[in-house]
């Protein structure tokens, strides 16, 4: 995000101090300085252009004063009006995330190219500063529940998940510091009492307990055949069969599927 903000330069604050100079006055300056000013007495024909405008005070610099007419005829007699015209001071706040050096010169450059201003001299960065765009909270001052509440609250507002205020209070009345990995993530699961609600996953019903390490990593054998969704499948002529339960997922798919069980929805 780039925020573009004017400084006054303190050249000057009203146009009764800016004066012309110059052997055709194309010049304009503070009026000490436009006085003392010598330039080649060559008339060009763009000088006619200054009768569209007036030499005044804008943004605390002497200056041509833009206008769209001005601008046009400088435009018409091949003068970029950057050269003419002086811009003044201005302040550039810009903040990104993980973004190098030159990337930030590049973004730079287009968003001041894009108001008509050239900037071919390359950029300095005298002071950077990194900023979390969602909530920090120190796990110093704060427990788990709170925690993840300001993070759960966060992706909602950027509308990033969509979940209502009971789904919230629940995850944060359960979550503890160290709650991750395949057994502690927080998810929608089937309690022993048979009943659903947000809890880790070691705490559901049967839960698949999962350890691995660099000297111990499970294997699973799986039969063959083919795997199907839905009704079970009959011979011609027979209705299939309703399941009872819903079915169970077990083994490398659990893996898989916990990773999203935070976001997950009733």
């Amino acid at each position: 995000m780039i925020t573009l903000r004017p400084v006054n330069a303190g050249e000057c604050t009203s146009n009764s101090e800016c004066g012309t100079g110059g052997c055709s006055g194309e010049v304009c300056a503070p009026k000490g300085e436009a006085s003392k000013m010598v330039t080649p007495c060559v008339y060009r024909p763009w000088y006619s252009c200054f009768a569209l405008t007036s030499c005044g005070c804008v943004n605390g610099v002497c200056t041509w004063k833009p206008n769209p007419t001005f601008e046009r005829c400088l435009r018409e007699h091949g003068v970029d009006p950057s050269k003419v015209i002086r811009s003044g001071y201005f302040e550039l706040k810009i903040r990104g995330i993980n973004k190098p050096d030159e990337d930030i010169n590049a973004s730079v450059k287009d968003f001041l190219g894009a108001f008509g201003v050239s900037c071919s001299a390359p950029l300095i960065l005298v002071k950077t500063s990194v900023t979390r765009l969602s909530p920090q909270v120190d796990p110093s001052e704060a427990n788990a529940s709170r925690a993840v509440k300001a993070e759960l609250e966060w992706l909602r507002n950027v509308a990033a998940l969509e979940i209502d205020d009971a789904d919230v209070g629940a995850i944060a009345k359960v979550a503890e510091w160290g709650f991750a990995g395949h057994n502690g993530k927080i998810g929608w699961y089937e309690a022993k009492n048979g009943s659903y609600a947000w809890m880790p996953y070691y705490k559901s019903r049967n839960p698949l307990l999962i350890r691995c390490s660099s000297r111990e990593v499970p294997s699973y054998e799986l039969s063959n055949g083919t795997a199907y969704v839905g009704p079970t499948p009959t011979q011609r002529g027979q209705e299939p069969s309703t399941p009872t339960s819903p079915p169970r997922i077990c083994g490398p798919g659990v893996m898989i599927l916990l990773p999203l069980a935070l976001l997950g929805r009733r």
